[in-house]
């Protein structure tokens, strides 16, 4: 089971809960060190047997303030480049897709990513179970 989850609380907060962390010698393999003078970098793995390579990781993200229905949220983002601010676009770099969320205050989780036997992993319709 996992979940990460980032959001606004007046700056930018997260969590990441994991069922099962990778150990070594039984010490769990998680690093948490300095990045220049105030950054931070944090990893580690999550071994849950419902997370192998096949399964579905699930990205969502809360309806911004600035709409008033999931449907109208979806429309701006299936816009791509006609919607310079929320339209899903083509990373100009790289082999990836992009879209922007504003940071909303007291919304911790914005933005979630979910994998293995997480609650919240919603397969495609008509995808075969593992």
């Amino acid at each position: 089971m996992g979940d990460h989850n980032s959001g606004g609380d007046g700056s930018m907060g997260w969590t990441t809960e994991v069922n099962r962390v990778r150990k070594v010698d039984g010490k769990p393999v998680v690093t948490s060190q300095a990045k220049g003078p105030n950054g931070w970098t944090q990893s580690g793995f999550d071994e849950d047997e419902k997370a192998r390579d096949g399964d579905w990781i699930t990205i969502s993200v809360q309806v911004p303030k600035n709409f008033k229905t999931v449907d109208e949220y979806l429309a701006a983002l299936k816009a791509g480049d006609d919607d310079p601010l929320w339209g899903v676009k083509r990373h100009p770099t790289q082999k990836r897709i992009y879209f922007n969320v504003k940071v909303e205050t007291m919304q911790p989780s914005q933005v979630r990513i979910s994998w293995g036997g997480s609650e919240n992993v919603i397969p495609p319709r008509g995808s075969a179970a593992r």
